[in-house]
C-alpha cells in the first residue's frame, strides 16, 4: 500500500480514491486548472496524470498558481526562521526545500497543502538509494557510480542535519520543527524524486508543485531536449503543455533530463531498458608492481559493440604501489567511442611517466594505428585485460539471484542498471581473446 502523511509527521497510511478526489477538490478550490487531466494510479505506489479527452499538441492541460508551489526560499523567508538560518551555516536549495516540506507536514491539517501532503509516498515507497536495504546494496556491489551518488547525497543531508538543523531545534518553536533524522531523510527523498528547477521571473528556484510533481519521465521528451513544464510570467503560474497529440486516457509526461540509469535509479528509483543516455562505469584496479611490465595497456573496445545500446564508456583506474595500495587519488576519464577506432590508454609504473602518458591520452584517442610495437608486451597486456575483467565479473556471479524469489521492482531496476557493466566486461574479454593472445 502507499504511505501517506498523518498529522505532524510523515507516517504510513492508506491512499485511495477518496484522497485523490480530495486533492482534486482542493486543486479546484485554489484555481488550479485541471479540466483536461485526472489522477491515475498505475499500481499500488505509482501515480501519474492522464488526459480526460482528446488534446492537441501544445495545449495547456494543467496550470498551477505560483503561490501554491513550495520553493527553496520558503523556509528562509519565514519570520521565525530567517534570522536563525542567517546565523547558521547556509543550507543548499535542496535542503531548504526539504525543510519547508517538513514545516508544512508539522502543521497537519492546518497546512494549506494538506490534501497534497497526504498523497505523497512514505519512506517505504521511495526507491532511491537513501532508502535501500542490505539486499539492494548487495545487488549493487561494485557499482561505483551508484555508490558515489549515494555518498554525495547521504553526506550532505547528514551534514545539514547535524550542523544546521539540530541547533535550530533549540531556537524555534517546536510546532515548526518537530522531526528526526529519518523524517529529514524522507523529505530529502521526496525532493530528489519530485522537485524540479525552473526559472521563475528573474531567478531559478527548486520547486515542489502539487499535481505537476506527479508527472512521470518520458525518454522521448528527453531525446528532444524538451520540457512540457514552464512558468508563465504574465499569468504568474506554472503550466504543463501537451508535448504531442494525446488521446483520452493517455498519460501526460514530463522529462527529468538526459540521465543515465545509475542517476535515474539513485534519485528517482527506476531504470529504463534501452536508455539511450545510459553510461557504463567499470572500476578496474591495474596492478603496477610486475617488474617485467614497465608499461601496461588498457584498451577500450570497438565502438560498434556499443553503438546499438547507446552506451558511453567510462574507465576508472588507479596507480598502485608494490603493496597494492593506491598511490594517488582515483582519476576518471570519459572516452569517446563514437567512431570505429580503439581508444588506447597506457598506464606507467613510474608516476612521472604516468603523468606524461595521461597528457598523451587524448592525442591517442581515435588513432587506430596506435600500438605498443612490442609483441611480448602486447600479449601481456591482452592477458592482463582478460584477468582484470574476469576478476571483476566474479563480483556479478550472484546478481541474478535474489534469495530464490522473484526480484521486486527496486531489485529489477538495479539489475537493469548493471546490465551494461556485464556487457562491457564480457565484450572486453571476447575482444582480447580475438586478438589471438
Amino acid at each position: 500500500c502507499v504511505e501517506t502523511l498523518q498529522p505532524r509527521s510523515p507516517a504510513p497510511g492508506k491512499v485511495g480514491p477518496m484522497m485523490a478526489a480530495a486533492l482534486l477538490d482542493w486543486a479546484e478550490s485554489h484555481q488550479i486548472r485541471k479540466e483536461l487531466v485526472s489522477i491515475y494510479e498505475f499500481n499500488s505506489f505509482n501515480r501519474g496524470l492522464v488526459t480526460t479527452g482528446d488534446v492537441q499538441a501544445g495545449t495547456i492541460v494543467l496550470s498551477v498558481p505560483r503561490p501554491l508551489a513550495l520553493s527553496d526560499v520558503g523556509a528562509a523567508s519565514s519570520p521565525e526562521l530567517a534570522q536563525v538560518l542567517d546565523d547558521l551555516s547556509p543550507l543548499s536549495a535542496m535542503h531548504l526545500l526539504a525543510l519547508q516540506l517538513l514545516i508544512e507536514c508539522n502543521k497537519g491539517e492546518a497546512s494549506l497543502w494538506w490534501p497534497w501532503l497526504q498523497m505523497l509516498p512514505g519512506a517505504e515507497q521511495l526507491d532511491g538509494v537513501l532508502f535501500w536495504g542490505d539486499r539492494d546494496w548487495d545487488l549493487a556491489r561494485g557499482c561505483t557510480r551508484i555508490k558515489s551518488l549515494h555518498e554525495e547525497v547521504e553526506t550532505c543531508l547528514l551534514k545539514a542535519y547535524s550542523k544546521v538543523l539540530s541547533p535550530l531545534f533549540s531556537c524555534v518553536p517546536p510546532r515548526l520543527l518537530e522531526f528526526d533524522l529519518e523524517k529529514w531523510r524522507w523529505a530529502n527523498g521526496i525532493c530528489l524524486s519530485r522537485a524540479f528547477e525552473l526559472q521563475v521571473h528573474q531567478d531559478k528556484h527548486l520547486l515542489l508543485v502539487p499535481l505537476i510533481d506527479m508527472l512521470n519521465h518520458s525518454q522521448v521528451l528527453a531525446e528532444r531536449k524538451g520540457s512540457c513544464v514552464r512558468f508563465d510570467t504574465d499569468a504568474d503560474q506554472f503550466v504543463v503543455c501537451a508535448a504531442h497529440e494525446l488521446s483520452p486516457g493517455e498519460e501526460v509526461m514530463g522529462s527529468y533530463g538526459r540521465k543515465p540509469n545509475a542517476e535515474l535509479l539513485a534519485h528517482y528509483g527506476f531504470a529504463l531498458s534501452g536508455n539511450r543516455f545510459d553510461t557504463v562505469e567499470v572500476s578496474l584496479a591495474l596492478p603496477m608492481n610486475p617488474p617485467d611490465l614497465m608499461m601496461l595497456r588498457m584498451a577500450a573496445l570497438p565502438s560498434t559493440m556499443f553503438r546499438g545500446a547507446g552506451l558511453t564508456l567510462f574507465l576508472r583506474w588507479k596507480d598502485c604501489d608494490a603493496s597494492g595500495e593506491s598511490s594517488k587519488p582515483e582519476a576518471a576519464w570519459e572516452l569517446d567511442i563514437s567512431s570505429d577506432s580503439l581508444f588506447v590508454l597506457r598506464v606507467c609504473a613510474a608516476q612521472s611517466a604516468s603523468q606524461i602518458q595521461m597528457l598523451q591520452m587524448h592525442a591517442m584517442a581515435g588513432n587506430a594505428s596506435s600500438s605498443l610495437q612490442d609483441p611480448d608486451l602486447e600479449k601481456a597486456s591482452m592477458i592482463l585485460l582478460r584477468e582484470v575483467c574476469r576478476a571483476r565479473l566474479a563480483d556479478y556471479s550472484e546478481l541474478s539471484c535474489v534469495d530464490g524469489d522473484t526480484p521486486n521492482w527496486r531489485q529489477m531496476c538495479i539489475l537493469e542498471t548493471r546490465r551494461g557493466e556485464l556487457t562491457l566486461l564480457n565484450a572486453a574479454i571476447a575482444w582480447s581473446e580475438a586478438q589471438g593472445h
